[in-house]
């Protein structure tokens, strides 16, 4: 059901709206294409985030060696001057 946004004779198609809805007829349409967009964007940040994510996991599983290695030496050192003894 449509009603027009104004009494005037001469009214055009932008001045009617869905009844009970602020939003003219043609800017759902454009709200509609906004939402496209903005799908878009979400769907390129997640991917990002995926692949920011999967960096961390990489970094944090290098770290975790690098401290396992660590341990090894300082254990190493620590056993070879117990040794000196």
């Amino acid at each position: 059901m449509l009603r027009g946004d104004e009494t005037n004779s001469g009214m055009e198609h932008n001045q009617l709206s869905i009844l009970g809805s602020s939003v003219p007829l043609g800017e759902e349409q454009i709200d509609s294409a906004g939402g496209d967009t903005l799908i878009a964007e979400m769907t390129r940040v997640e991917v990002s985030i995926d692949r920011i994510n999967s960096e961390i996991s990489n970094k944090t599983a290098s770290l975790l060696e690098l401290d396992a290695a660590a341990d090894t030496a300082l254990a190493n050192i620590f056993s070879y001057d117990l040794g000196d003894d």
